[in-house]
């Protein structure tokens, strides 16, 4: 046991010190460096020796244990050990290298250890069987390198360059001296080599047949000395340097190609007909564009591989024969020598494709240069049959720029390819799930110039595979490590329909395909292309798309001609109706609402609502954009982003390289479809602010929008905005015409006369009551739609945009009776947030220029009262009322006046939402306090009118009529379908046409002896149009029951509308509940007659009223449930169901 040890001590001793000789050695000879970089790992370690030194420690080991168990076993054993030869080691450590790969496969020059200038080469470039091979001074041509392929059966075929033939031992005779030639390859013993490391100073090519026979320069080492076998000694004459050639015998780049025929580059190589098949032909052909007539390139070890963009399928020399006259075919690709090619520069006209197995043979063009002529091998001669331009086409190739992305499923959008449970591992499979935005959920999409993409998993950076390296239907996708397989490798084209298809570049027919019904964990697999739902997928970027345009209105006008905008063809509101461009005309089709949402923009046609879209959801090149319903799809979402020429460019969402594009020429009527991106003047717009005024259902509310309209575009900094009081127009003018005895809307009957004055009316001085179509004049708001009275509409609760300072104050007070009080009114308006121009007009409304009685009023206690707005005044006893209001506030000086009356209108009227002159005179807004009708600051029917016009001149004066200022328009529902009519002044006015209410409150009621159905409509009279129709039996709610006989209702779909009594019959309360209930408020609640804001406040109820509900969860308005119940005073109406608390 002491001897084997001793001998294994002084084995290992040897090999390190020659091992520390090559070392020594490599630093003075940098040649060294590059020799060890060929070797594959385990030799740069001595891995080999480390692995017989691990077969020797295993031999000690079960030795120890043997001797453990029998002590006569290890003197037997010892006594082995010492009849072991140091030749009989030496010879083991030689066969560790048989079998083994120790060189990468690749191109190499040959050099000799002792003079590295000297290379293996066939003897004056003979392309002959049989040619010697030498050693010469290294010259650069190609019969001095070779390839080196090492085989699966263990061993190293070796080829000459420049003939594709093999090194072989002369007449197949291993032996010492025989004589080293070059021989087609056949597969011999002969030609089988194994290379191991010298441990000295390079590497040893051996016989697989017999080791200690090595590739030997005869003699000296000298030009023309030839290359002998001989017995393994390792002598500097059997060391060389293998010095690796790939680099420099890349002729081509790794890529995308059309290979066009030198003397005519229109005609192409092709793959006729577009094939899909093994074996079908390769011919030439115009250049058409398509997948069949490009080419993947890649260069593999010492040789190319040709593969067609549109199967996968490799260049291939038929049924593997590498002579002249084969025809070129597409295959399988199988490493086969009659898939390998070498590219040449010819030095005539491009570049020339050979066989590596035979670089004499080259891919020719059989018979004359034109469509359909076959691709053959034919002995290379440089003519033009030969020679090709190769003509990259990666980057058109490249159809998703670089970056993080979901992979959504363009039919569901809302899931996502995923690695399943976030898994870090490899083959970790890969389905899909609703996107929760995990990193599992988003991939690096990257794109290599070699003509593919690489796919990985944002969270572990592995990449997307086919599973096992199978290329076949039905392999699963998993993430792993990426290594450049084929496996890893995918193509990523449009489906022409609905997203993106994911197919492998080796085989492009076989796609990413979710496998199942699109549910959650259904897993992706690769099934035959078929472009179904399963298939195609939406790329979306997850990196923050920037906000390049603010949330706004514009207009978009073309970039070259900034008078013509887009539309919506001829302002339709129809579906699907194009999108063209025309001189802009302020029309709300040439505006849009331009929103930006998560990282996308929705651009919304303004007259319409309808959405920019692609048509029926293809995204795609030559698609029209029209309008739709907005429902989300991809093909509504937008980017947009500065062209950096004149303009910006509106893009999908899913394909940046698209672009909303003017077809044809900028002319007026020229649709809009998408293109690829140019940035040429028909895809460049810009995008200006604008204002439409307002949004608003011209059908519902007729003839509100298009005035407005016209105002925005005279006055482009108002602002509009809709109060929508939900009062049927003609009760809101009833309850107005009849409210407090019709006291409440006076007319001054100096000015109105006639039909403007009520039948029978209430009369005070020169004042009486309003008719009926006097007040439905004056509060049909489209009657004051114009840039003077609309100022009636103006928020007055805004001090900062009115745009007031005290000289333009005082300017409106110069030579009045409020000349020196201007800074009063200022510091009291601005502290209080009120528009001073309203103030202003309001005073001169109640005191004219001058001032009236009612400031300077003597209050008989030696003191001076003010009430320059009269509060509290009562038409005919104006100064005795007005006094009242004034000692009792104290306002005993006129800056207490002003201030006070200011705080009186503030906190009376605008912050109770009568915050306009036109709600000062009418109740109408359902969000303020108490009932509709009752809480009006002037009896003046036309107060507002002619205040507004006072109010208006002040923004002229000081030059701020075009500032942005606020207006609020009132709407009714049923509103006529042209503005009430003015009355004429002449004749006399009677009673409204219209019922009265003579009841109102919910109470519920049937539908009985109808023939048919009862007919719901939008007024109290047959001559209404007809909401809906009910049938017998049916549970209605009335909420008010007219003169006439008719009924407001509301019907179990939710539509408010009026029925005929006649067929209505009152039934007990619809209950689902019977619960005593007291109100919880911090102040008071209203009870009104239906389930929402917009119904009549019966009455305030005050925190701790008690009462009974008898319906709940029934009624939702305003976002409130609405409680039907009755209070122990006996009042019966709907509250909002959070006020009520069970007792």
């Amino acid at each position: 046991m002491k001897n084997k040890r001793i001998i294994l001590i002084l084995v290992i001793m040897f090999t390190i010190l020659n091992l520390v000789g090559v070392n020594i050695y490599a630093e003075s000879n940098n040649i060294i460096e590059d020799q060890n970089n060929l070797l594959e790992e385990n030799i740069l370690n001595n891995n080999i020796m480390q692995e017989a030194n691990n077969v020797n420690e295993t031999t000690v080991d079960n030795t120890i244990e043997s001797e453990e168990e029998k002590d006569t076993t290890i003197e037997s054993e010892e006594i082995t050990e010492d009849t072991t030869t140091q030749e009989e080691v030496e010879s083991d450590i030689v066969q560790e290298y048989i079998n083994e790969k120790t060189v990468k496969n690749g191109v190499y020059r040959f050099a000799s250890c002792l003079d590295s200038n000297k290379v293996i080469e066939v003897a004056g470039s003979s392309q002959d069987d049989n040619a010697t091979v030498d050693i010469w001074n290294y010259g650069n041509v190609p019969a001095q390198k070779f390839n080196i392929e090492y085989l699966a059966e263990g061993y190293y075929k070796i080829i000459a360059r420049h003939s594709g033939k093999s090194l072989t031992v002369k007449d197949g005779i291993l032996q010492e001296g025989s004589q080293i030639v070059q021989e087609t390859y056949k597969g011999l013993d002969s030609q089988k080599w194994s290379i191991r490391d010298s441990k000295i100073n390079g590497l040893v090519i051996a016989s697989l047949s017999n080791p200690n026979l090595v590739l030997t320069i005869k003699g000296n080492v000298s030009n023309g000395a030839k290359i002998v076998l001989d017995k393994a000694e390792n002598n500097n004459n059997q060391m060389f340097y293998f010095f690796n050639e790939n680099e420099s015998e890349k002729t081509v780049k790794n890529g995308v190609y059309k290979l066009a025929i030198g003397a005519d580059s229109n005609k192409v190589l092709e793959v006729a007909g577009s094939s899909q098949n093994d074996n079908a032909t390769v011919d030439i052909w115009n250049y058409g564009n398509v997948p069949a007539q490009k080419f993947n390139v890649e260069y593999k070890e010492g040789y190319y591989k040709i593969t067609a963009r549109h199967t996968g399928k490799s260049l291939t020399a038929k049924n593997g024969e590498v002579q002249e006259g084969t025809e070129i075919v597409q295959s399988t690709y199988e490493g086969l020598d009659s898939q390998k090619w070498i590219i040449k520069d010819s030095k005539i006209n491009g570049l020339v494709i050979s066989s590596l197995a035979n670089p004499e043979l080259a891919i020719t063009v059989n018979g004359n240069i034109e469509n359909g002529s076959k691709m053959i091998l034919r002995k290379n001669n440089n003519s033009n049959n030969q020679m090709l331009y190769f003509l990259n086409e990666s980057k058109s190739e490249k159809t998703v720029t670089n970056g993080k992305y979901q992979l959504l499923i363009g039919v569901s959008q809302g899931k996502s390819i995923e690695v399943a449970g976030s898994s870090k591992e490899d083959n970790a499979k890969v389905d899909i799930w609703d996107y929760g935005h995990v990193p599992a959920q988003q991939f690096n999409i990257e794109y290599i110039e070699e003509g593919y993409y690489k796919i990985t998993a944002s969270h572990t950076g592995k990449s997307l595979t086919a599973k096992d390296g199978k290329v076949k239907e039905g392999t699963e996708i998993v993430q792993s490590t990426y290594a450049g397989l084929d496996t890893q490798k995918w193509l990523i084209k449009d489906s022409g329909i609905n997203g993106l298809i994911i197919s492998l570049m080796s085989n492009p027919n076989l796609a990413f395909t979710v496998d199942g019904k699109i549910n959650n964990g259904d897993k992706i697999v690769l099934k035959n292309l078929e472009k179904n739902n399963n298939q195609m997928f939406y790329f979306i970027k997850t990196v923050e798309t920037k906000q390049t345009v603010k949330n706004n209105i514009y207009k978009i006008l073309v970039g070259a001609n900034a008078n013509k905008s887009i539309e919506v063809a001829g302002s339709s509101k129809e579906n699907n109706a194009k999108l063209d461009i025309w001189d802009f005309g302020n029309s709300r089709a040439q505006k849009f609402n331009v929103e930006y949402v998560d990282g996308y923009y929705k651009i919304i046609a303004s007259h319409s609502k309808k959405s920019l879209t692609v048509k029926e959801n293809k995204i795609q090149n030559g698609i029209e954009i029209v309008q739709d319903d907005y429902r989300g799809d991809f093909s509504q979402k937008w980017t947009i982003r500065d062209s950096k020429i004149n303009g910006l460019i509106i893009s999908p969402l899913t394909r940046p390289d698209l672009a909303i594009t003017i077809e044809n020429r900028i002319e007026n009527g020229s649709k809009l479809i998408l293109t690829s991106l140019q940035k040429n003047d028909r895809q460049m717009f810009y995008f200006y602010t604008t204002n439409i005024g307002i949004n608003i259902d011209s059908n519902k509310y007729p003839g509100i929008a298009e005035t407005v309209d016209n105002l925005t575009s005279k006055h482009p900094n108002w602002e509009f905005e809709v109060l929508y009081t939900g009062l049927d127009f003609y009760t809101a003018v009833q309850g107005e015409y009849e409210y407090d005895n019709r006291k409440a809307n006076l007319v001054y009957t100096p000015t109105y006369k006639g039909d403007w004055i009520a039948p029978n009316p209430y009369v005070s001085g020169t004042w009486a009551s309003a008719s009926y179509n006097g007040i439905a004049y004056f509060m049909d708001p489209r009657n004051f739609l114009n840039d003077v009275d609309a100022f009636q509409f103006v928020d007055l609760a805004d001090y900062a945009n009115s745009g007031a300072t005290l000289a333009s104050i005082q300017y409106q007070v110069n030579g009045t009776f409020l000349n020196n009080f201007a800074e009063d009114v200022r510091i009291s308006c601005e502290k209080q947030n009120v528009n001073p121009y309203y103030i202003i007009a309001r005073l001169f409304q109640e005191q004219g220029k001058n001032g009236s009685a009612t400031i300077y009023m003597d209050g008989g206690d030696g003191k001076l009262y003010f009430n320059p707005f009269n509060i509290g005044a009562v038409v005919g006893n104006d100064v005795a009322t007005a006094l009242a209001k004034a000692k009792d506030m104290g306002w005993d000086s006129m800056q207490k006046g002003i201030e006070g009356g200011i705080k009186f209108v503030k906190e009376g009227y605008l912050d109770a939402k009568q915050n306009t002159l036109y709600l000062n005179k009418f109740d109408v807004n359902p969000n303020s306090p108490g009932g509709f009708y009752t809480h009006q600051y002037m009896q003046n029917l036309s107060a507002a009118y002619s205040e507004a016009r006072i109010f208006r001149g002040a923004y002229v004066d000081t030059g701020t009529l075009d500032n942005k200022i606020k207006f609020i328009i009132p709407v009714y529902e049923n509103m006529p379908q042209i503005p009430a009519p003015k009355p004429t002044g002449e004749g006399s006015s009677t009673d409204p046409e219209g019922p009265t209410i003579s009841d109102k409150g919910p109470m519920s009621v049937k539908v009985f002896d109808v023939s048919t159905t009862l007919k719901i409509r939008t007024g109290p009279g047959t001559q209404h149009s007809e909401i809906e129709r009910v049938t017998n039996g049916t549970i209605l709610l009335s909420i008010e029951r007219l003169s006439n006989g008719w009924q407001k209702v509301i019907t179990p779909s939710g539509n408010v509308g009026y029925a005929s009594g006649s067929y209505l019959q009152f039934i007990n309360d619809v209950s689902n509940c019977n619960e005593k209930i007291k109100i919880t408020t911090s102040s008071s609640v209203n009870i009104r007659i239906g389930p929402g804001q917009s119904y009549e406040s019966l009455k305030q109820v005050k925190n701790g009223t008690t009462g009974v509900r008898i319906l709940k969860d029934t009624y939702y308005a305003d976002g409130f449930c609405w409680d039907l119940v009755i209070l122990d005073d006996g009042t019966k109406g709907f509250i909002v169901s959070k006020y009520l608390t069970v007792i």
